[in-house]
């Protein structure tokens, strides 16, 4: 976080004055308001288990430039392993034989939280300008 706010203080004032720029050092604000929560959450070490496992394993996926891991990781915490992630579920007229299985066990909690969805999306942007600044040789570990 630090180098990416280094990187836009070194912006020169004129670009910092265009709409890129403005556009570029609004996001870096809204990310740090919006992961304001979760510092305050892991100084106080009342992350919720589940999502403190996929950020550890997110964090250690970016160390080891392993992106595309680290964008799963985010994937499975943000819109979990449900079939339907939104929460449908009668899609139908007959009920599905595996109807159970689409219940809150299965479904994306963080949707339901717009604090968790916040510090969750500035975590995905975290990743994003970390491949930035730190790409990984092999193509095929990097988004996008």
């Amino acid at each position: 976080m630090m180098g990416w706010e280094k990187d836009i203080d070194e912006l020169p004032a004129e670009y910092k004055k265009k709409p890129d720029g403005r556009k570029e050092v609004g996001i870096l604000k809204q990310t740090q308001s919006y992961i304001n929560p979760l510092f305050k959450l892991l100084l106080k070490r009342s992350v919720p288990k589940d999502i403190m496992s996929h950020l550890e394993e997110m964090v250690g996926c970016m160390k080891e430039r392993r992106y595309t891991d680290a964008l799963d990781s985010y994937l499975r915490i943000a819109i979990g392993n449900a079939p339907w992630p939104m929460g449908v579920t009668m899609v139908g007229i007959h009920e599905r034989a595996g109807r159970e299985k689409l219940f809150a066990n299965n479904m994306a909690h963080v949707l339901n939280d717009d604090r968790q969805l916040h510090y969750l999306h500035a975590v995905r942007r975290l990743l994003t300008v970390c491949q930035k600044k730190n790409p990984n040789p092999d193509p095929s570990k990097n988004i996008g």
